[in-house]
């Protein structure tokens, strides 16, 4: 307990991934062992944490009809112990991509979500592997979010120590730097089934030493596939863990967005990097190591490649635009049955743009192209 009566407060978020195509093989046993049970136990917990749910990862639960984990999400919506944060909808590495692609991802995310719950709404946003760049943040400015959270190993090398009774804010973003040192605590005992317990103690020992006489928090943030049924003890450490920190005269949880009300915010830079990133790759600009890395020929080729795909998506959209010019769909039937060379050539660029874009509904366009031509012959 501080002097001024208040708590310490340690924020949970739960960070889960989409599978990296949809039809990988082991999904099912995947949710079996991690993802219902981890859904489970916070629809049990009394006490605050939060999620990260890509997209990519609720499409899939719902094409293959796994309704129950479906429930339990829109259950956590319907409480208030469970905040639900947003992320990219397929788990890019967002600092990577062009401004236009990291829009598509963030507002795919947040459309389709808000299409299957009616209660979805999110303040806060978790890029995968916490992959962090300032070109996000007027993104995130355009769809509303109000924070961000970000590692703070990259932070930490230009500065002494990350905030701990402030908010970092760049732009109109408050940004909430991950706590790397005890957020690989909290993973390394989960990975071993440690006592969740014991790790809260001697963590919360740690923060009151460096915390003083001030009101301060810490944010921890990990990947989900640490915890479940395939690692055996990672859920009852997870829950002593929180059920501890419950307990404590001294400290509670919250989510992160009740951090913006308890603490205020100062303005700041927040260099970039990931989860992952080191303080030597920093130095030497390696930001996203291992995604991108100039050492790797491999990687040059690989972004060389993805630059021509996103490019040529593009020219196809542009393709598509023009081929809905009005000029393609009037004729005179009193005067002519026949096609206009206007028309043809936008039936043209139809077929090929469908050719390119979605090869299984080509056979459907052919029979529907013909059907045009008999009816206009």
């Amino acid at each position: 307990m501080t002097d001024n009566g208040s708590k310490h407060v340690i924020s949970l978020i739960l960070c889960m991934a989409c599978p990296p195509e949809p039809l990988s093989r082991g999904f099912h046993r995947l949710y079996e062992s991690h993802h219902r049970p981890l859904f489970q136990l916070l629809s049990e917990l009394d006490c605050k944490a939060s999620l990260s749910v890509p997209w990519g990862l609720t499409e899939r639960w719902h094409s293959d009809g796994y309704h129950d984990v479906l429930r339990m999400c829109a259950g956590l919506l319907r409480g208030d112990r469970v905040e639900l944060v947003s992320s990219a909808a397929y788990h890019p590495i967002l600092p990577l991509l062009p401004r236009q692609a990291i829009e598509r991802q963030v507002a795919h995310d947040l459309v389709r979500h808000g299409e299957l719950f009616e209660d979805w709404h999110c303040r806060g946003f978790v890029p995968p592997e916490m992959a962090y760049g300032p070109e996000l943040l007027p993104v995130l400015e355009e769809y509303g979010f109000e924070w961000c959270a970000v590692n703070d190993t990259t932070y930490c090398c230009l500065s002494p120590e990350p905030p701990k009774s402030h908010i970092a804010q760049c732009g109109e973003v408050k940004v909430l730097l991950r706590s790397s040192l005890w957020s690989e605590a909290l993973i390394g005992a989960a990975r071993s089934g440690a006592s969740g317990s014991e790790l809260a103690h001697r963590m919360m020992g740690g923060l009151e030493d460096w915390f003083g006489d001030e009101s301060g928090y810490i944010v921890l943030a990990m990947d989900t596939e640490c915890f479940g049924l395939h690692r055996r003890g990672s859920l009852e450490c997870l829950r002593d863990f929180l059920a501890t920190v419950s307990r404590s005269e001294n400290f509670e949880l919250a989510q992160p967005s009740e951090l913006l009300e308890r603490f205020p915010a100062e303005p700041d830079e927040v260099p970039p990097g990931t989860w992952r990133t080191t303080g030597d790759q920093f130095w030497e600009g390696e930001f996203f190591v291992p995604w991108q890395s100039r050492y790797s020929q491999a990687h040059s080729y690989l972004w060389e490649l993805t630059e021509l795909a996103v490019e040529s998506v593009a020219k196809l959209q542009e393709r598509l635009d023009r081929s809905l010019h009005s000029g393609f769909f009037w004729w005179d039937d009193d005067s002519s049955r026949a096609l206009p060379t206007s028309t043809a050539r936008g039936l043209r660029t139809l077929l090929d743009v469908i050719a390119a874009a979605a090869p299984e509904d080509l056979d459907r366009a052919l029979e529907l192209a013909a059907r045009l031509d008999d009816v206009t012959t």
